[in-house]
């Protein structure tokens, strides 16, 4: 049962993400940023769902591992970590070496790789943001896994630069107490 409501929801979103107006800069794809307040809130699965939904629908879609921290995305859709946008931004690859296929049609990673330096800054630096600029131009979807908004707010400027900002809120591990945060880190 609860495997069906998981699946119903994302249905839903998926229905509604459709819906959104095609960005207004012609030749770029959507961007839409998936974070939570807390790790283990399901940011990732949420992430991994949406994706492997756009591309079933025939969109060439490109799923990007930005919490470095503690990257899950490569783990979930069975892919080495070795390479990925961390190696990107401190110049160890370039860009068009960190994309790898998946197993699903229409569907890329680019995981957050080996991250050595801890100059989190780097994440969403100038290059940082024409990075997925470049990528949009590559991909009609592009969803961005972040990090837990509550801990670590350095992906904050990628959300003035997306399609839609998407937080998980899971019932029974979000605290009540916590959402208004929400609101906040949106402003």
């Amino acid at each position: 049962k609860k495997q069906t409501a998981g699946f119903d929801q994302i249905s839903g979103l998926m229905v509604g993400l459709k819906t959104l107006p095609p960005p207004v800069e012609t030749g770029k794809g959507q961007l839409f940023a998936v974070s939570s307040l807390l790790p283990g809130e399901g940011k990732t699965y949420t992430s991994v769902q949406i994706a492997r939904g756009f591309a079933a629908a025939g969109h060439q879609t490109l799923l990007i591992d930005l919490d470095v921290r503690k990257p899950d995305l490569h783990r979930a859709l069975d892919q080495p970590n070795q390479v990925g946008f961390s190696d990107y931004l401190e110049q160890r690859a370039a860009l068009s070496d960190t994309v790898q296929a998946t197993s699903f049609e229409k569907l890329s990673l680019l995981p957050a790789g080996q991250f050595q330096s801890g100059n989190y800054a780097l994440l969403f630096s100038r290059q940082s943001l024409d990075a997925l600029d470049t990528l949009r131009s590559q991909y009609e979807i592009v969803i961005v896994d972040t990090t837990a908004a509550e801990l670590f707010k350095e992906h904050l400027p990628l959300m003035h630069q997306t399609t839609a900002n998407l937080f998980v809120i899971r019932s029974g591990v979000t605290k009540r107490r916590l959402l208004p945060q929400v609101s906040r880190i949106l402003e």
